[in-house]
């Protein structure tokens, strides 16, 4: 059975909103744009996901390296621990507020891509 268009089209491409889909022989396949944004948000999710096992890496052994490498004590260590993940936490929101009030978001954007390469 041929999809059943809603408008008749010349060049093959529908007004707005409106889709067609077909029947290929028992099973129905998603539309490439639909394809594209799911590996979109796959893509996204492991860049969270690796993002996350980074800084509990990096969180979990920070109090292990102060206090066995540069021989802070533990209160110290425990300390530097806070202030990283307090800091981790407040500057992307203290960024993403300078950008939208201050210089922009390509700007911002620019300078922090800058600023990680260095």
């Amino acid at each position: 059975m041929l999809p059943v268009d809603a408008f008749d089209t010349h060049d093959g491409h529908l007004p707005h909103g409106i889709c067609t889909s077909s029947y290929h022989g028992g099973t129905v396949s998603k539309p490439p744009k639909e394809r594209k944004k799911l590996q979109v948000i796959v893509c996204v999710l492991f860049v969270e996901l690796f993002e996350r096992f980074t800084f509990f890496g990096i969180v979990c052994n920070m109090i292990l390296f102060c206090t066995i490498k540069l021989g802070y004590s533990s209160y110290q260590a425990a300390m530097v621990n806070t202030c990283f993940v307090g800091a981790s936490v407040l500057t992307p929101v203290l960024v993403g507020w300078f950008a939208e009030t201050c210089l922009g978001r390509t700007t911002v954007l620019c300078f922090c891509a800058l600023l990680h390469f260095f």
